[in-house]
């Protein structure tokens, strides 16, 4: 008899696949990657004036053609654009098909049918995915508005480092860390790896008096930096700490 780990487990390993638009809730359902919109962007979210709309009511069609037309409730600060533009590229990545009703594709299997062998493997693992534990956690931090989009930027290496500069058509002479001046600038050695960097997250530890050793990865540094005999609350305010020395560096 199996013992189901999880009241949303079925619901997590299931998708919606657009079709008409006219069943699929663009902030409430699985329709783009992983997460529902409103849970990868809370922020963006907030800002919505069509939180409860269906993909259908969210653009129009020209000449059979889809056009997307977001709604906000006010104008965004400057800071806060990078992360809009994003979402928007994942919106308009997908378009309506008007024959083709919206239906429901199974992720546990890339043939997208539903298999008894993948959901067996599924109810074993009993995971979520790691990219819904990033969002769900990072969001939950209390952190300046600045302080949180700037983290959230190092998270997906769209921090303006030497080597993301030139993907902008900027020319550098040099590459070499603005810190150290001996590796190559990248969001990995700026932040992570630069012994500068390295001494500021081991002052940290000391500070609490342990001694760790943290991931290199910006997505694994943020969901390893926790305390044991914390509960999640208490976490959660300690990965405030981690947003905090981003902003400082």
């Amino acid at each position: 008899m199996w013992e189901w780990r999880g009241g949303d487990w079925f619901d997590n390993n299931i998708t919606w696949k657009s079709g008409d638009g006219n069943r699929i809730l663009l902030w409430e359902d699985i329709w783009i990657r992983d997460l529902p919109l409103r849970d990868k962007y809370p922020r963006i979210f907030a800002n919505s004036n069509q939180k409860e709309a269906r993909l259908l009511e969210v653009g129009n069609w020209y000449e059979n053609q889809w056009k997307w037309n977001v709604l906000w409730r006010k104008e965004w600060f400057e800071w806060e654009k990078p992360m809009v533009e994003e979402m928007m590229q994942h919106i308009e990545g997908c378009t309506l098909h008007k024959q083709k009703e919206d239906e429901w594709v199974w992720r546990g299997d890339a043939s997208q049918d539903y298999m008894v062998k993948s959901a067996y493997k599924k109810m074993q693992n009993g995971t979520i995915g790691d990219e819904e534990t990033l969002y769900r956690t990072f969001w939950n931090v209390k952190a300046l508005p600045t302080a949180h989009i700037f983290a959230w930027r190092v998270l997906h290496n769209r921090v303006a480092t030497y080597d993301n500069l030139p993907k902008r058509g900027i020319l550098l002479e040099s590459r070499r860390s603005v810190m150290c001046d001996t590796c190559d600038e990248s969001v990995c050695h700026l932040f992570f790896t630069c012994r500068v960097a390295t001494q500021i997250w081991k002052l940290c530890d000391s500070w609490i008096g342990v001694s760790s050793v943290h991931h290199n990865r910006a997505k694994d540094h943020f969901l390893g930096f926790d305390m044991l005999g914390l509960n999640s609350k208490g976490n959660c305010v300690w990965r405030t700490v981690w947003v905090a020395i981003l902003w400082g560096i």
